[in-house]
């Protein structure tokens, strides 16, 4: 969970210096430590594409 915290730092990071370049490679390494988390947790893919989903929802009931 460590590198998560770090690597979110750096997409902020890329985000505020307007380095897409840079901004992408640090999405990939967020995206990448996520997904290991989720394979740590036994987190399904689908369970958060259906938490997604619902978010989407309520989004359309305001």
């Amino acid at each position: 969970m460590k590198k998560i915290s770090e690597e979110s730092g750096e997409v902020l990071i890329g985000a505020k210096n307007n380095d897409n370049e840079n901004l992408a490679m640090e999405l990939a390494d967020l995206t990448y430590h996520l997904l290991v988390l989720m394979a740590e947790k036994d987190m399904p893919i689908e369970r958060v594409k259906e938490a997604l989903t619902n978010r989407v929802k309520g989004d359309e009931d305001e």
